[in-house]
């Protein structure tokens, strides 16, 4: 039969492919209803396909229809990475099962980091529950390789529960696991923030040492006596809030509230006065904020961007202490969070880097003065949760990630703000880094 159907002789219908100019594979309607169900009802029952001589298949491929029809004539099919997708999808939908079965088994044998998502994927939708756990099983077992790759960072959060769920998920320390959600979660904030409560709750909490723990309490080092204290505790907690000094007083602007719902925001703000350690409550923000970019310029506190527990934002703000009170500026042209800002040798406020429309390369300047935003060169590198300093009339980027990737960095950018230019500076930070404090301080001189 193999022998008649490559000279087209006796062939009673000829199948074609999805694409317009696909040629012709000529068959044996006998053949293919040995095979495939779909074929069997369709040239059997009173179907209009049952006597029309050219029959088109609009969702398989020219290739991946002749291999099927081979399969059919000679019970042979070669599966690699390229095409076992394809043919599985084709012979699901023509209801080969061998062909389908074989499918399966190819992909389940040759899981590897590349490929396991997917699989995954496949598996749930073609209602394979034996293959999409082996597949959810090679993640366990390989899951300190898996978090470092890109297809990590696309999983859904039901996927990620299923993973870090199990009692056999590899680790040697659950703070890997708590550290794995946490990027997860940075790489898309405002759109992950309501599944990280689950996520969380997932993580075995009691398993995980001191130093990884969200805490409530502040320290301050004092190098006179080469120690910590610790310090009067803020009035609630948060995270992702901002912070700069001003006046004498450490202000922490915003944040999300690590008692309450994970995605809401606040728009509280308080001060910290060292004479007698203890907080106090200030004006709020105009809205609710985290991942703001925060700095203190000419006796005011600055306060850019931020997320709003949906998406990022391009609005700006002004406190006066002097009034206690908070005014809007003009809004930044590019909705950003997890930027940085510092003040510049000239008195402009630079807004570097962050998260939003994937421009986590840009620098936008403020000018008091006029209220009004400079678009300013670029960064080398892409840059989120930068830290950020004016040393010596020079403006300096260290560390951050790129977003898209959640790669640290550990270099270092350095502004010419007169021939508007960014350049990799030729120190590097010890360690790649991102979510640090940076500042500027005195130091004695040998």
């Amino acid at each position: 039969m193999h022998e008649l159907q490559k000279t087209g002789t006796y062939c009673d219908v000829v199948l074609k492919g999805s694409e317009e100019a696909s040629v012709g594979i000529p068959c044996h309607r006998i053949v293919l209803t040995v095979h495939s169900e779909y074929f069997r009802a369709a040239f059997t029952q009173e179907w209009k396909e049952s006597t029309q001589q050219v029959y088109q298949l609009r969702n398989i491929d020219s290739q991946t229809l002749n291999e099927l029809v081979e399969y059919a004539y000679t019970l042979n099919i070669s599966l690699n990475g390229d095409n076992v997708e394809h043919i599985l999808i084709a012979a699901q939908f023509l209801q080969i099962a061998t062909v389908v079965r074989f499918c399966w088994d190819y992909v389940e044998k040759h899981l590897h980091l590349s490929n396991c998502l997917l699989v995954h994927a496949l598996a749930s939708n073609y209602h394979n529950p034996n293959v999409a756990d082996a597949a959810l099983g090679f993640i366990r077992r390989h899951f300190l390789e898996f978090v470092e790759g890109h297809d990590f960072l696309q999983m859904d959060a039901q996927q990620l529960i299923l993973v870090i769920g199990s009692d056999v998920l590899d680790v040697p320390s659950e703070d890997q696991v708590f550290q794995a959600v946490m990027r997860w979660w940075e790489y898309d904030r405002p759109g992950r923030l309501a599944h990280l409560q689950s996520l969380l709750q997932t993580v075995r909490v009691p398993f995980l040492t001191s130093h990884v723990m969200t805490v409530q309490r502040n320290s301050r080092y004092t190098d006179l006596c080469n120690e910590w204290r610790r310090l009067a505790s803020m009035q609630k907690g948060h995270h992702s809030q901002a912070f700069a000094t001003l006046n004498d007083h450490i202000y922490a602007v915003g944040g999300y509230d690590l008692g309450g719902a994970f995605n809401q925001p606040l728009p509280s703000v308080e001060a910290y006065d060292a004479t007698d350690d203890s907080w106090s409550a200030v004006a709020s923000l105009p809205a609710r904020r985290a991942s703001m970019a925060l700095v203190a310029c000419a006796g005011r506190l600055y306060a850019f961007g931020g997320e709003n527990g949906a998406r990022e934002c391009k609005a700006a703000f002004c406190y006066d202490p002097s009034t206690n009170s908070w005014s809007r500026l003009a809004s930044m042209p590019i909705a950003r969070s997890q930027c940085a800002a510092c003040v510049g040798p000239s008195g402009l406020i630079y807004v570097v880097g962050g998260i939003g429309q994937g421009r986590d390369h840009c620098v936008e300047a403020y000018d008091r003065a006029t209220n009004q935003w400079i678009r300013k060169g670029d960064l080398v590198h892409p840059r989120s949760q930068p830290g950020c300093a004016c040393v010596d009339g020079k403006l300096y980027v260290l560390g951050g990630h790129h977003h898209e990737e959640v790669n640290s960095h550990d270099s270092i950018e350095v502004y010419d703000e007169d021939a508007d230019r960014w350049a990799l500076h030729e120190c590097r930070l010890p360690q790649a880094r991102y979510a640090f404090g940076c500042l500027v301080m005195k130091m004695k001189r040998e």
